[in-house]
């Protein structure tokens, strides 16, 4: 018994041995761990202590480069003031020297003038002697009291002084009429040699290249069928000669004949020609050219300097490109005119925008339709008036053709400017306005028949082409309308050779597929 107390005493003993030792050796192994770690977050801390000196290091090199450069420059910006305030002070002692100069001057000056008027007394006295002796002497060889003696000398001064005072009058007032008409040519020469323009000279007819011959086929259609349909929708005349490469588009008024043109293109590499066709791209082409001319109207109305036109001007303005008068393109003629009249008001100190406003206006009346009644003037008169224009812009636009009151300087500013640029050499041409008259009178008589809805001149005048409604022109009221048309053009109007007159009834009927 007591040995095995013995046994299991020497056994705990031994385990508690173990049980030291075991603890031991864990803590050794964690102060070893602990003491790696340590030495490990020194060297971690050393590393990011050489990194942050290193990052100093450059930092400082770089505040301190460009503390040197920022003083560089203070000392370069200090230096160029330091010479400005050394030339203004210079600039000052110069004017001091001048102003010095100019006491000095203005001194001497003052005592001179001292001197003069001492002298200018002393004269007066001795004159004062001399009168004084003549009117004794006077006195006693007329007889006559000094008063007296005055008021026939007064008398006579006065009709002496009033007869050259009337030569002197005639002849200054001569003088200055001379000097005006001299001025006023010397400005209207300035302004007209200031200025040139380009002469564009107005064509009536334009060519459409085929890329194959076997097109013109296509062109005329069945029967002539689309040719007809062309030439009715467009209101142009199409002509299909020998000549192998091209087709000829003619008409008298421009904007009609670039639509024909350019539909006729479309047509062309499209290859699909029928009636049906050629109605839907000619309304396309006309879109198109409409808003086309909207551009150009905004863009030339912008480069003019104004940005306060009624759309619809601007939109008017754009079709001047296709109108031509005399030859001269309406753009360029309004252009021409509108700094014809800048220069004109720059030399008579006026408003020179409002003179551009009235030059630039002035014609707008063109881009009415021709088959609108009334003169461009008073046309373009009633849409300034619509659209809200200065009442002076309206007179200008009104009156620049002498047709109603001038009531402003600034519409004669505006007539001056129109003859110079209608004047120029090379600008206009006679005989292309009469045919345009011609034309346009020859349209305008047709359009003053009741029911008639387009017409279109042809062939340079020689045929006139006119659509009605059926519904409202019977067949018999047609071959009627006709008559009278080419018996009012045999009275009213003047034409070489003959005018053919067309007359065509259209009847449509229109129904969809849904």
């Amino acid at each position: 018994m007591d040995t095995l107390i013995i046994a299991l005493s020497a056994a705990f003993a031994l385990l508690g041995v173990v049980f030291w030792v075991i603890t031991v050796m864990k803590m050794s192994r964690s102060k070893f761990e602990v003491e790696k770690k340590i030495l490990e977050a020194e060297k971690e801390r050393d590393a990011i202590l050489a990194e942050a000196n290193l990052k100093a290091q450059d930092a400082s090199k770089t505040l301190k480069k460009t503390l040197e450069k920022e003083h560089q420059q203070s000392l370069k910006q200090l230096q160029k003031k330091e010479n400005e305030a050394d030339k203004r002070f210079d600039m000052i002692d110069r004017k001091r020297e001048k102003i010095d100069q100019k006491e000095s001057e203005l001194v001497s000056r003052e005592k001179e003038l001292d001197h003069n008027k001492i002298a200018i007394k002393e004269k007066e006295s001795d004159l004062d002697r001399i009168i004084k002796k003549e009117q004794d002497e006077l006195s006693k060889i007329s007889g006559l009291s000094q008063d007296k003696a005055k008021e026939l000398l007064f008398e006579k001064m006065k009709n002496e002084l009033g007869a050259e005072a009337k030569s002197s009058l005639a002849k200054h007032l001569s003088q200055l009429q001379e000097e005006a008409e001299g001025k006023s040519k010397k400005i209207l020469l300035d302004v007209m040699q200031r200025l040139t323009h380009d002469v564009t000279t107005e064509v009536t007819t334009a060519n459409v290249d085929l890329p194959k011959e076997e097109l013109k086929g296509k062109i005329i259609g069945k029967e002539g069928r689309n040719i007809r349909a062309f030439e009715q929708e467009s209101g142009v005349d199409v002509i299909i000669d020998e000549s192998p490469d091209y087709v000829v588009i003619s008409c008298f008024d421009s904007y009609r004949r670039e639509i024909a043109r350019r539909s006729m293109e479309k047509l062309l590499k499209d290859g699909r020609i029928h009636p049906a066709r050629i109605e839907e791209v000619i309304r396309e082409t006309g879109d198109d050219i409409d808003e086309e001319t909207r551009k150009v109207g905004e863009q030339t109305i912008i480069e003019a300097g104004f940005t306060n036109i009624h759309p619809e001007i601007i939109q008017l303005f754009g079709r001047l490109k296709f109108r031509h008068s005399y030859g001269q393109n309406q753009i360029r003629h309004a252009l021409q005119v509108m700094e014809l009249c800048d220069y004109i008001a720059t030399e008579l100190k006026l408003d020179t925008k409002l003179a551009r406003r009235c030059g630039l206006l002035h014609d707008i009346g063109k881009a009415v339709d021709q088959g609108t009644e009334g003169s461009h003037p008073d046309l373009g008169y009633h849409l300034a008036k619509k659209y809200g224009e200065n009442e002076i812009v309206c007179n200008a636009i009104a009156a620049h053709h002498e047709g109603v009151e001038v009531t402003s300087i600034y519409t004669t500013i505006t007539a001056i400017a129109d003859a110079i640029s209608a004047a120029r050499p090379g600008a206009r041409k006679e005989s292309t306005q009469k045919y345009f008259e011609r034309i346009e009178n020859l349209e305008n008589i047709a359009y003053s028949f009741k029911g008639v809805n387009k017409v279109y001149a042809l062939r340079a005048g020689r045929e006139l082409r006119i659509s009605v409604d059926a519904g409202e022109i019977s067949e018999q009221d047609g071959v009627l309308l006709t008559r009278d048309i080419a018996k009012s053009i045999e009275q009213e109007a003047t034409y070489p050779g003959e005018v053919k007159v067309t007359l065509m009834r259209e009847t449509r009927y229109i129904e969809f597929a849904r």
